[in-house]
């Protein structure tokens, strides 16, 4: 009998499927991870460190300027090396220690150290899964839907991770949050390891962009910039509002 040949649509889905799976379960994974602890982390600075508003800011604006330097770096990086597999499993296990850290130490020199080393190294994990995701997916017409359904997914993962944190901070503390925070990095890195295939280098990028389309992408990126901001304000001093102003009575571990 002769070989059966696939129709060329069917042969597409499962070269989109192939990779976007596991990539679709590590950004379910990454998105839950980061949404338990990242929101709740003021929160935390002034309620098991006893951190003041200076100490706060500070923290939290040395940690995110960490975060952007490491995630620049290791995207240049990652751009001339076939390496973004192994990125996704040391970004899932520096998450996983950092986190691990945090939910056994209250020192907020050790926390901070942890936060611009550690948790801004996993902080690379979300760009470099979506770049691994175009690379993956070149020349596939099916990729920005295919990507499209990955931000999906990560936003799907802070609207069950966030309240999940709040239940988990009011039945026993920020020790189970930052645990099982830990936790699911780990099973984040564990299928990136095993499960998503080798890439090998990044094509040469396109060079040929003129003066325009630079600026439209500088001003996009300002404009990009200046909006997550204002959702980062938004999202790390909710819970302190919330806490300082509801008329509810805190909530208690045990």
């Amino acid at each position: 009998m002769g070989a059966v040949v696939l129709a060329p649509e069917r042969t597409l889905t499962a070269r989109l499927r192939q990779p976007l799976v596991p990539l679709a379960s590590v950004s379910l994974l990454t998105g839950i991870g980061y949404a338990l602890a990242g929101p709740f982390l003021s929160l935390f600075l002034v309620t098991e460190l006893h951190a003041g508003p200076f100490a706060v800011g500070a923290f939290l604006l040395v940690s995110q300027l960490s975060a952007v330097i490491v995630s620049t770096l290791i995207g240049r990086f990652s751009d001339t090396r076939a390496i973004r597999r192994a990125l996704l499993v040391i970004g899932g296990a520096t998450g996983a220690i950092g986190y691990g850290i945090f939910a056994v130490s209250r020192s907020y020199w050790v926390l901070l150290a942890v936060s611009v080393t550690l948790t801004a190294v996993a902080s690379s994990q979300m760009p470099q899964m979506f770049a691994y995701a175009r690379q993956s997916l070149d020349r596939n017409p099916k990729a920005p839907l295919a990507i499209s359904g990955l931000r999906t997914v990560f936003s799907i993962a802070w609207v069950a991770g966030t309240p999940l944190a709040a239940f988990l901070i009011a039945d026993s503390g920020f020790t189970l949050l930052f645990a099982v925070s830990a936790a699911i990095y780990i099973g984040g890195a564990l299928i990136a390891a095993t499960w998503l295939p080798s890439l090998g280098k990044v094509a040469p990028a396109d060079k040929s962009a003129g003066p325009a389309a630079r600026g439209r992408v500088a001003v996009a990126a300002v404009a990009f910039v200046l909006i997550q901001a204002a959702v980062s304000l938004g999202v790390l001093a909710m819970p302190l509002y919330v806490t300082a102003n509801s008329a509810a009575p805190p909530a208690t571990p045990g």
